[in-house]
């Protein structure tokens, strides 16, 4: 009693195969697209229960420490009253000099973020503490 249904997604196909009888494992994520089988690899192995926010947040999450504000009190004067201590993308164009394009000391531990800037995406590297 083998059924096979093919449901026609936008952008793809989804194939379902079902056996009352038997328990069968995922047929899992494939594409005709070398590069992106290489990224559904990466991203599999990085997380656990099989969701990007994982390893994906999205903005606010990330804040300025009180240590970060006291060392640089121009943080809550650029950023404004409805922003304050997050970090989103304008705080890496107006607050540049906090934001380094590679990591500058192995001895020294950084975050990297990656936004989208001037309509391009890019990475760039805080100093955590």
């Amino acid at each position: 009693m083998d059924q096979k249904f093919f449901l026609i997604i936008k952008g793809g196909v989804s194939i379902i195969s079902y056996d009352i009888d038997k328990n069968m494992s995922p047929i899992g994520v494939f594409t005709v697209y070398d590069q992106l089988n290489s990224i559904a690899i990466k991203i599999k192995s990085v997380m656990q229960s099989g969701s990007l926010s994982e390893i994906i947040s999205s903005q606010g999450i990330y804040r300025f420490s009180k240590l970060c504000i006291e060392e640089n009190p121009q943080i809550l004067e650029i950023q404004g009253k409805g922003t304050k201590n997050k970090i989103v993308s304008k705080s890496l164009e107006k607050l540049s000099m906090l934001f380094k394009e590679t990591i500058l000391s192995e001895l020294d531990e950084y975050t990297k973020i990656l936004a989208r800037l001037s309509n391009k995406r890019i990475s760039k590297y805080i100093l955590t503490r």
